[in-house]
């Protein structure tokens, strides 16, 4: 099992390996996911397939028979091969993905599942998605999955809660305070009198 004890009390779960426990948190998770209205095998095909600035380069790598073989060439392409703002772009184009990831019943329930412990992707070689080689990366996926994660609490008493591809502008103008959601528990209760 991959989690560790605590710091300050708080559990700490690493994943990296699809293969081991909480290999469902990593984006080459196999399991297909729809995004921007394309069927995508993975995680990790749907954020890159945003990398690509050439049409055909983009087709031809998501034909990459394994995940990992398309974060390789992913991470091997030239400036010029880029789209000019991935560097500003990125990190939403994952939280994303991972929202449209765990729109999925059963792994966001498994997400869930995690509680409140600290999720760190445990990439030797990646400190920005990672912890990287020194464990003192960035670990931003760790991150956004928290972020979808607690997000996904938040809005389970909303009705849309199984379809978070949904912008409830209400819950992202206040995710505290789901004006919308009041509103909607207001009008139910005035038509139940």
């Amino acid at each position: 099992m991959n989690k560790l004890n605590s710091i300050e009390g708080q559990e700490i779960i690493k994943f990296y390996r699809t293969d081991r426990d909480y290999g469902f948190l990593s984006s080459l998770y196999k399991k297909s996911i729809v995004f921007e209205e394309r069927e995508f095998p993975t995680g990790e095909h749907a954020y890159q397939f945003g990398k690509f600035k050439d049409e055909n380069t983009r087709e031809w790598a998501m034909k990459a028979p394994k995940p990992h073989l398309l974060s390789i060439l992913a991470h091997g392409l030239f400036s010029w091969d880029i789209v000019k703002n991935w560097s500003k772009i990125k990190v939403d184009r994952m939280y994303n993905v991972l929202k449209a990831k765990f729109s999925d019943i059963e792994l966001r329930q498994k997400l869930l599942d995690t509680g409140n412990s600290l999720l760190i992707e445990d990439s030797k070689t990646d400190p920005f998605w990672g912890i990287g080689k020194t464990g003192k990366g960035k670990n931003m996926l760790g991150k956004l999955l928290m972020k979808v994660r607690e997000e996904i609490r938040k809005c389970r008493k909303c009705e849309f809660y199984n379809d978070l591809m949904e912008e409830c502008e209400a819950y992202v103008e206040d995710p505290l305070n789901c004006i919308e959601f009041k509103i909607r528990e207001t009008e139910l209760q005035r038509g139940s009198e």
